[in-house]
């Protein structure tokens, strides 16, 4: 057991069960990019590199992660973490989210845990002052969070960084429906096994992964997986795209059931726009 936590940090982390992929973990909230009822800085893990094997089941299973690693403390000691189930409550005025994806080129990656979209030039977000650039998307099935309690076979992730190194995650929701041009390429640039990555072909238009209708939760939260760092900036879109029933049994075939339990709540609040 580690004897302290530290609150400004910049982590890495493997992505795949056994792979070496090292990514920047945000520091703590930005005063302004966040909900106003997080003002104060979250707790996170020490700052050290990982090599520890996680999972979504087994011995390795998400009741296990923070025993795993003592850079996974956070994972079962945390008290802001993701994902949670978000209660529906009349919108503020003011929205303060806008996108502006890119049509670019992408690689998707298998992580052993996850499959991962990496574009080249993915464009951005702005949250309220704060213009967060898109650095990878991660699809999970099903949903990790949910709307009242009703959960959705897939959601894409959309993780993103801004110039002073913190994070904000826009979740968009996916039900059956008509099928995604979008999915099949996709879907058809799947690489052969895990830990590998292959190219689209064509370039993807990425602001077809999200609806016409931008209503939103924003709450403070974690990273779903190890090691669980907070200060995340939490996007959920309220309305959901559609793949085709075709579309999503591929995503699933490929990887289900890695989405991480609901956490409480706590002492946070959301804001619903």
């Amino acid at each position: 057991m580690i004897r302290r936590l530290i609150s400004a940090a910049a982590l890495t982390f493997i992505v795949g069960c056994s792979s070496a992929e090292k990514v920047d973990i945000p520091p703590p909230l930005e005063d302004g990019g966040m909900p106003q009822a997080e003002s104060t800085s979250p707790v996170v893990a020490p700052a050290s590199p990982v090599d520890a094997v996680w999972s979504y089941s087994g011995a390795f299973a998400p009741q296990y992660w923070g025993d795993l690693d003592p850079s996974f403390i956070m994972c079962k000691e945390g008290k802001h973490q993701s994902p949670v189930d978000l209660k529906w409550q009349k919108p503020t005025k003011n929205n303060p989210f806008t996108a502006a994806y890119n049509t670019t080129k992408v690689s998707v990656e298998d992580t052993g845990n996850l499959l991962r979209l990496r574009p080249n030039e993915g464009g951005n977000v702005k949250m309220r002052t704060s213009v967060y650039n898109l650095q990878t998307v991660d699809f999970h099935s099903p949903s990790e969070h949910s709307l009242s309690g009703k959960s959705f076979p897939l959601e894409i992730q959309f993780i993103h960084k801004n110039d002073k190194d913190f994070y904000a995650v826009v979740s968009v929701f996916v039900k059956s429906g008509k099928a995604n041009p979008i999915a099949d390429q996709i879907i058809a640039s799947f690489p052969e096994g895990k830990s590998a990555s292959k190219e689209v072909t064509e370039p993807l238009a990425l602001s077809s992964l999200l609806p016409a209708k931008m209503t939103l939760y924003n709450y403070a939260g974690s990273l779903t997986y190890p090691p669980c760092s907070e200060g995340v900036n939490w996007v959920v879109l309220n309305t959901s795209i559609e793949f085709s029933k075709e579309q999503i049994a591929a995503f699933e075939n490929r990887y289900s059931k890695n989405n991480r339990p609901k956490q409480k709540l706590n002492d946070r609040s959301t804001i619903n726009y």
